[in-house]
């Protein structure tokens, strides 16, 4: 039946043009065809308006040609941009259509294009209906200070979306430039300069698309600037999070030219909400095909400072244990967390507390959980817990404390966590009869011009659904992205649900509109104000000297999201513009944590042999681990993990959970008495192919300083990674800054 609907709702989709979709042959970038047919109208596509391509299709629609004229409020766009995510008719119910946070490569594509365009017509190249030639002529030439900059001043809302006017966006976009040697071709290269003479390498407008924004040069040597090393790969548009499902036939196009060797020197780095697997293939996996890779270059499998998540001003040796920076305090973390249990490493400063030195370098020591910064040093905000070298204070939320001992250069600092395992209740009525429930329109403006307080947050532990704390109970929901040749699993990380404690107050402090006189504090969402983990401890040695407990009762290893009152959980949170995860994707934990500042440097010992041992444990009878045994309990559950999405994706993929709705009933009428273990055997057996389905775990968005909140379209549920409907295109992701 499946089969036969699908079938047929392909005649209507066929029928309803005037062209057989499979009958085009389309070029490498699906940007043209042969035929020249394209949209509802199956017309050329045009110059002087708007074009749009459906994420889904991909085919291309002319703006006067959609289906809804308000979908696009008038004079809200320009000709060539590329920030969107677009739905056709024909691959959805309802045309949508939504703005994206725009990447600077974005906005000045959409500027030389325009450019370019307006030239034309005044040369008579473009003809009164929009079409000509979509080639740039060879003279077109196009600088910074009296073509881009002015443009982009001039169309700032509509192509800048989600950006502001820094005083030194004029720069940026000269940098942007100049440093692209892919995309950008200067008129002079010898003398090339962020004031050139430019024009785009790919001189087809019409290969200007929402996936990259632009085609990169795949022959030009590229040196490698320090704009370049710290840019993040740019994501393509909307990506579906679901199980690392790809098709048998797509399988091989994506493994082309892929690497295998275990030396990685660029890669894309964790951050604005996203996190990153290095990933490879695994023969045994038939349905997901792919496993994480838990090898950092020559060193073997172990536990490391992690190169993905990491501020791009961290340098690390090839050891994966040494690391330094040249910069203000910049942050690493290490490859794998823990969730409980007691855990001890041990950090050798090879260079830091120099006492007599006014500017660095300095060193900070601690633990962090996913939600916190990488930008700032440990202990800034509401999840990060720091030790600091000059004075041994202890910091957190900004605030630093009396604590121990300074220390420095040759020192080495013990760093101890004490987490008990926490037994979760069974999830209350009050969480079953929510959890699902949409708020209306009204409702969501009501809470999110409504400050949320301390106050607020739960208490309860029945209120935590058990996918945040079980990583049995779910799938993960990640992408496959291509970078350098090499295979990377893409997923969304966990969002923070406040502000660092300092800017939390100066907000309160300074934005008073009514005069209360009520202590600010008050007002600040702190992580003692979340769900703590009561018995936790967070303690420093230095030279085998326990410090004391620095920190205790901390917050339980669950979404920081999880604290939010149940109708705030589907909300957006902040300028990331989307809703929280709240299920563990095995990620979750405290994880060690170095922050250095210029010229800070440091070395790390996971174990198992230590310099100084904490005998005081020992002494005390408690048992603890050595970070370094971290890695085989995370290769059993990835392991787990693995099994689980090949079992679901293969229930998924035969349609074993179209029935789910039938066996749920079924199951509430069976007895009291077996009510209980029913519903665990049935959740193993078939609820996790059912949650994959649930679109609400399909949040997507665009990488920037900001982002657009996603569509909440239906889509399928295996997002394709490829550029095309044939499936003959790795999906590619680029350096964006």
């Amino acid at each position: 039946m499946k089969y036969i609907f699908l079938k047929i709702f392909e005649l209507t989709v066929n029928m309803s043009l005037p062209y057989n979709p499979k009958d085009l042959h389309w070029n490498h970038y699906h940007t043209i065809n042969k035929e020249n047919k394209y949209c509802y109208c199956g017309n050329n596509r045009t110059l002087t308006e708007l074009n749009l391509q459906c994420m889904e299709c991909k085919n291309w629609f002319h703006e006067h040609c959609l289906k809804n004229k308000s979908l696009i409020p008038k004079k809200s766009v320009l000709p060539f941009i590329t920030n969107y995510r677009f739905i056709c008719s024909l691959c959805n119910r309802e045309e949508s259509f939504s703005r994206v946070t725009s990447s600077w490569k974005d906005a000045i594509n959409t500027a030389f294009a325009n450019l370019t365009v307006q030239k034309m017509k005044k040369e008579g190249i473009i003809d009164s209906n929009g079409e000509g030639d979509p080639y740039i002529p060879d003279n077109y030439w196009f600088d910074k200070k009296t073509g881009i900059c002015p443009f982009l001043d001039k169309y700032w809302e509509k192509l800048c979306t989600n950006r502001a006017r820094t005083p030194t966006w004029w720069a940026t976009v000269g940098s942007s430039m100049y440093s692209s040697k892919d995309q950008y071709v200067a008129k002079d290269e010898e003398n090339r300069s962020a004031s050139s003479d430019f024009t785009l390498y790919d001189k087809n407008l019409f290969n200007l698309r929402p996936s990259t924004g632009s085609v990169s040069n795949p022959s030009q040597p590229q040196k490698k600037n320090k704009v370049q090393k710290k840019a993040a790969v740019a994501r393509a548009q909307s990506p579906t999070y679901a199980p690392l499902f790809i098709p048998e036939e797509t399988l091989s196009s994506i493994l082309d030219g892929i690497l295998t060797t275990d030396t990685m020197t660029e890669h894309p780095y964790n951050r604005n909400g996203y996190k990153y697997d290095w990933i490879e293939e695994d023969p045994l996996l038939k349905h997901i095909h792919f496993r994480k890779k838990n090898v950092l270059n020559s060193q073997g499998p172990g536990v490391f400072l992690n190169r993905l998540d990491r501020d791009p001003g961290i340098t690390l040796k090839e050891d994966g244990l040494t690391a330094t920076t040249d910069k203000g305090f910049r942050t690493v973390r290490a490859n794998f967390g823990v969730k409980e249990g007691n855990w001890y490493f041990e950090v050798t400063i090879n260079k830091g507390g120099e006492k007599d030195v006014i500017n660095g370098p300095n060193v900070r020591i601690g633990w962090s959980r996913r939600e916190a910064t990488l930008y700032g040093p440990v202990g800034y905000d509401s999840y990060g817990y720091g030790y600091r070298d000059r004075n041994g204070d202890k910091l957190h939320e900004s605030l630093s404390s009396p604590y121990g001992e300074s220390f420095g250069s040759n020192d080495v600092i013990g760093c101890y966590i004490s987490l008990p395992k926490q037994e979760f209740p069974k999830p209350s009525n009050e969480l079953l009869r929510k959890q699902n429930m949409k708020l209306t329109r009204k409702e969501e403006d009501r809470l999110i011009h409504t400050q949320l307080k301390p106050s607020d947050l739960i208490d309860d532990l029945s209120l935590v659904p058990t996918d945040s704390h079980s990583i049995i109970n779910h799938v993960r929901k990640r992408t496959v992205i291509t970078f350098k040749q090499r295979l990377y699993a893409e997923s969304l990380d966990y969002l923070p649900i406040n502000s660092p404690g300092l800017l939390s107050y100066l907000d309160i402090k300074f934005n008073k509109s009514n005069g209360d006189d009520d202590d600010s504090n008050e007002k600040i969402i702190k992580s003692k104000h979340m769900l703590l983990n009561h018995g936790s401890s967070i303690s420093f040695y230095k030279n085998g000297v326990n410090q004391g407990t620095a920190f205790k009762d901390i917050p339980l290893c669950i979404p920081a999201a999880v604290s939010l009152p149940l109708e705030r959980r589907q909300l957006t949170i902040g300028n990331y513009q989307r809703t929280p995860i709240l299920a563990d994707d095995g990620s979750l934990g405290y994880y060690p944590t170095i922050s250095l500042f210029k010229g800070g440097n440091v070395t790390m010992n996971f174990g198992p042999k230590f310099k100084y041992p904490p005998k005081d444990l020992d002494e005390q009878n408690i048992k603890w681990k050595p970070m370094s045994e971290r890695y085989l309990e995370i290769e059993a559950e990835e392991a787990l993990w693995d099994i689980v999405d090949e079992v679901c994706t293969y229930f998924d993929d035969f349609g074993i959970d179209e029935n789910v709705d039938e066996m749920n009933q079924i199951t509430d009428e069976l007895d009291e008495t077996n009510e209980e273990s029913s519903r665990r055997s049935y959740s193993r057996r078939s609820g996790r192919a059912s949650r994959s389905r649930n679109h609400s775990y399909n949040d997507s968005f665009e990488e920037g300083d900001e982002s657009e909140a996603s569509t909440n379209s239906k889509r399928p549920y295996h997002r394709k990674y490829t550029s095309d409907r044939d499936n003959s295109i790795k999906k590619r992701r680029v350096n964006d800054k």
